[in-house]
């Protein structure tokens, strides 16, 4: 039999075969299809994280040099937590720390002469049961002391040595945490935690003897002398005690000597890693209160216990304050300013309007300065006036090099001279805004004027000051 069916004949019978399917094949269709589409979205939202994950990780091996040479070299000075309301820093800031810490004995010596300036009363000492429940103490199976003491140098250098990434604003900066005592406190372990109570209740109950919490440690005084003070490094209470620690040599007291200045009047210190140092740790501050002559008074019993908190919420309390390095700030800062500039790249620029478009301050950090310290003049203000050259001193115009060189050339004093722009007797060439420029430009040269600057950063080009 044979089939003769026309173009009208066909579509007819497939709008009836399409029209008359089971109701089952079209559920199937309309799960396949969107079977489809949910798979088109797992994948683009697949390939977007995957693409985030990989600019983060290139953005972390960016700054593991930074790192490294923070650690090694860099000196550190705070910072709001913003990172970018200061934009001076001092060439040392260890010392300028060790200056404040003094400011901070100094204040804290001339409180307590204040205090002791008034008269004390005597005040009927009450009959307490002063036998501690030191059983366990005794039992405690021998540790190495030195083990100990090596252990925690080591925690000791690490936590001065703590450093982190912390991205603000999509950039990464390399930041140091200076932690405050208490911040150090509140972030230890409860075992230490509870030698400290213990130890602290005990110094206080000894009449008149007072606490005072500084920055980097705590002070106990009685009146005008200064008997012992706590500091945390790493997991180690570390108690300092107005005795000499030679005294003590070859004794079970396995005691060091602090040459810090800040510990000069309690240069015997003590670190409290076990029970059985704390027991000791009792023995000795019996010791400094009768060297001092000091009697119990009513016993103590406060709960000293400080819950642990974060980082972030110790930083809130300003109890830990955010550092970066002079080197890492300079280069969150350009990074920053680069990124702002590149939002408003122009494809031509003139000299009238850059004032309006950018500030001085993004276009001075976008210079790179690539003069020799050692070479260079200073002004009174002890400012960089220029570096030593030959030749006398010339100008050149930003429209002239907008003029004679190509998009992304390099303009040097060499390049300068073989083009006729300038004399063979010129060795010093600075920068002038003029005119229109029209493509980027590598610049390195003596000199810039502030809107020269701003017309080579805006067209997408560099400045170098040679």
């Amino acid at each position: 039999m044979k089939y003769n069916l026309n173009a009208t004949k066909i579509s007819t019978l497939a709008k009836f075969e399409l029209t008359n399917l089971p109701w089952w094949l079209w559920l199937t269709l309309g799960v396949v299809v969107a079977g489809i589409i949910v798979s088109i979205v797992l994948i683009a939202t697949l390939h977007k994280e995957k693409t985030k994950k990989k600019l983060k990780v290139k953005v972390v091996e960016q700054q593991n040099e930074i790192v490294e040479n923070v650690n090694k070299e860099d000196s550190f000075e705070e910072i709001e937590k913003d990172f970018i309301t200061s934009n001076e820093f001092v060439d040392n800031v260890e010392n300028s720390t060790r200056e404040q810490e003094e400011e901070e004995d100094e204040r804290e010596e001339l409180e307590i002469e204040i205090n002791t300036e008034v008269s004390d009363q005597d005040e009927p000492i009450e009959e307490n049961d002063e036998t501690t429940n030191i059983t366990k103490f005794e039992t405690e199976e021998d540790i190495d002391e030195d083990t100990v003491v090596e252990k925690e140098n080591e925690a000791e250098k690490e936590e001065i040595n703590e450093s982190v990434i912390k991205f603000v604003d999509g950039f990464g900066i390399v930041v140091r945490y200076n932690k405050s005592f208490k911040a150090r406190l509140i972030q230890s372990q409860d075992e230490l935690k509870n030698y400290y109570n213990i130890l602290k209740n005990e110094l206080l109950s000894y009449k008149k003897v007072k606490s005072r919490i500084s920055w980097n440690y705590e002070s106990l005084n009685a009146g005008r002398n200064k008997i012992a003070k706590f500091n945390v490094r790493g997991k180690t209470l570390k108690l300092y005690l107005a005795l000499d620690p030679d005294d003590y040599a070859e004794t079970k007291y396995k005691v060091e000597r602090s040459d810090s200045k800040r510990y000069e009047e309690v240069p015997c210190m003590y670190r409290i890693t076990n029970p059985r140092r704390l027991k000791y740790a009792i023995d000795l501050i019996s010791t400094v209160a009768e060297n001092n002559g000091l009697t119990k008074g009513t016993a103590q019993n406060e709960d000293f216990y400080l819950p642990y908190e974060s980082t972030e919420a110790l930083v809130e309390q300003e109890l830990i304050k955010e550092l970066v390095s002079e080197t890492a700030y300079n280069e969150y800062m350009r990074r920053k300013n680069q990124a702002t500039v590149d939002k408003i790249h122009r494809e031509f620029v003139s000299a009238a309007e850059v004032n309006a478009i950018i500030s001085d301050e993004i276009a001075v950090s976008l210079v790179e300065n690539t003069r020799k310290i050692e070479d260079a003049k200073f002004d009174a203000g002890n400012r960089i006036i220029s570096s030593t050259h030959s030749g006398k001193k010339g100008i050149i115009n930003i429209d002239v090099l907008s003029a004679s060189f190509e998009a992304n050339d390099k303009v040097t004093l060499k390049s300068l001279k073989e083009k006729g722009l300038i004399n063979k007797n010129i060795g010093y060439v600075k920068v002038l805004a003029r005119g229109i420029l029209n493509k980027p430009l590598e610049v390195e040269l003596n000199d810039y004027s502030i809107e020269a600057v701003k017309m080579i950063i805006l067209t997408g080009g560099k400045v170098k000051r040679v």
